[in-house]
Order: C-alpha cells, then structure tokens, then sequence
C-alpha cells in the first residue's frame, strides 16, 4: 500500500458550533446543493433542524451527546463528498469511536439514513447511561506505567482504559471511587490526571446494558461488504466483509478505542499518509506522536 492514503473519522469532542458553514458557503453551486439536500435528509431522519443547530448552536445543545453524535456524523460525511469532489479518494478508512460509524456510512456498509438513526440512538443511550461513574485522561505516562500504577488498587475499583490515544495519552473510565483512588497513583508515578466532562463511563465493562440494546439493533440491519477497506478490530485488521464489520460493532461500546494500534497498523501495512476527515485537527496531533514517520494532514490542509 505504499503510498496509499487512510482518511480518518474524529470522534464526539470535535464538534463546535458553525463547523462547516464556510465550508459550504465556499463550494460551488452545484456541490453546494448535494450537500443541502444531504442536512434535508439529517434533519428529516432525525426529526430536528440539525444544520441550524450546527450551524447557530446554541453550543450546550449541540454538546448534548444525543445531537453531537449525529451533527458529527453530517458533518464528516459532507467533508467526506467534497474531498471525493476535489479528486481525492481512500484507500483504506477508519474511525475513532463514534468516528466509525461515519466511516460505515462512507464505505457504503450503511445508508446516510441508517447510520443517523443508530448513533442517534446511540447518543441517546450514552447519554441515560445511569452508571455512577466518569472518565479521566492520564498525559505523560506510558501506557506501562499507567497499568503498572493500578495494578494496586483492588480489581473491583480499578479504572478500564477507555482511550489509548497516544503513547502518552490514555484516557481511563471506572466508578467515581475507583478514578479517585487512582488519581493519587498516577500522580505520584508522575502523569498528569484530568477528570473530563461525561456523562458516563464509556468504553468499559460499564456500557454492557446500552451495548446490549446497540447490538440488538446493528443486528438489524442488514451490512454491505464496504466500498472501500476498513480498519476495525482488536487487534485492529483491514476488513472487507460487511458481515464481519458487524460483528466488531456489535462489541463497540464496551470496548477500548486502541488508536495507537490503528495509527500504528496502517504504518505497518505500508501506507504513509492520512487525513483527518473532521472539523479540527484532534486526530492529526495524535498520529504526528504515533507515527512522525508518515504524513498527517487535517482536512483544511487539503481542500
């Protein structure tokens, strides 16, 4: 694959309020039509005005797990046309977190419309989660360090790692207790704890109910063999089976996002550039610490 190009889809946290608006008053006419129809069919399938919520905000209702999720999904979706208008194309695609299902929705495993109605769902699930329990990131440590830091609480306490973002990026998720007793491990190791601002524990053991109900959906619908190779998986694999897809999604919600064995395996498997198909430049930062040995561009530098 050498030589090939990876387009990258952020997950929730990149949104921001008026995120495409220039870019679609910058398109010509013709694409600037594709891409109204394409908010007419979101805000039909979702029920609400989404392009106005995403373009005016306000930004605490479209912080709302339940209406970022989908916001994000147009929105990359429609970076998504317009790179494909201006000539560039993938070879293989991938998502960080919520960023996967945009890829599905890319790749032609689902519908424009299908995939809305699920990280609708999705979102909504995410954001009732009754478990009593949060999120926090850990800088500067290794991931060795961080497990080896935690190794001393007792296992009925003990954080998940959630996010391996970077290899001195992680992000735990665990009960209120168990974030609390390993704050003054790691800190004492060294690292850097920010508690962040979740509704819930995600990516853990904890997500099993709403994972359940997800996985009773996904199984559903009926996924096409993607267009274009996926990267999903742990341990992460180039994916051309629709059928297998599926069954990876299926695990999502309790299952830790390994980006740095994603950045990591398309390094492997030969390709030296990616794109950060998103409103910001989340994932670019990250892969630039991953693999500084590829090419790294966020979509402005692009288009």
């Amino acid at each position: 694959m050498s030589n090939k190009v990876a387009f990258l889809f952020p997950g929730q946290g990149s949104q921001k309020v008026g995120m495409g608006k220039k870019l679609r008053r910058d398109l010509k006419s013709a694409l600037r039509e594709k891409i109204d129809r394409l908010y007419a069919t979101a805000g039909k399938t979702l029920g609400f005005e989404l392009k106005e919520l995403i373009f005016e905000g306000p930004s605490e209702r479209l912080s709302l797990t339940q209406n970022a999720q989908p916001a994000l999904l147009v929105d990359e979706f429609i970076r998504y046309r317009v790179l494909l208008e201006k000539g560039l194309s993938p070879d293989v695609m991938a998502g960080h977190s919520l960023g996967e299902y945009t890829a599905l929705v890319a790749s032609n495993c689902l519908s424009f419309e299908e995939g809305l109605r699920l990280v609708k769902k999705r979102g909504e699930l995410m954001g009732e989660a009754d478990e009593k329990g949060s999120m926090a990131a850990v800088l500067g440590l290794s991931l060795a360090k961080v497990k080896e830091a935690l190794s001393e609480l007792d296992r009925v306490v003990r954080p998940e790692l959630a996010n391996y973002n970077s290899p001195r990026q992680i992000v735990l998720s665990g009960t209120d207790q168990g974030l609390e007793q390993a704050r003054k491990l790691l800190k004492d190791a060294g690292g850097k704890f920010v508690s962040l601002d979740v509704s819930g524990p995600f990516h853990s053991k904890f997500m099993e109910a709403p994972k359940e109900e997800m996985k009773g959906l996904l199984k559903e619908i009926h996924f096409e063999d993607p267009a274009v190779p996926l990267l999903i998986g742990h341990p992460p694999r180039i994916e051309e089976s629709g059928v297998e897809v599926r069954r990876e999604m299926e695990e999502q919600m309790i299952r830790a996002v390994r980006w740095v064995d994603y950045v990591e395996k398309l390094r492997d498997e030969g390709l030296k550039r990616t794109i950060e198909v998103g409103p910001g430049k989340v994932l670019t930062g990250l892969n630039e610490r991953i693999a500084p040995e590829m090419k790294h561009h966020s979509f402005t530098e692009v288009v």
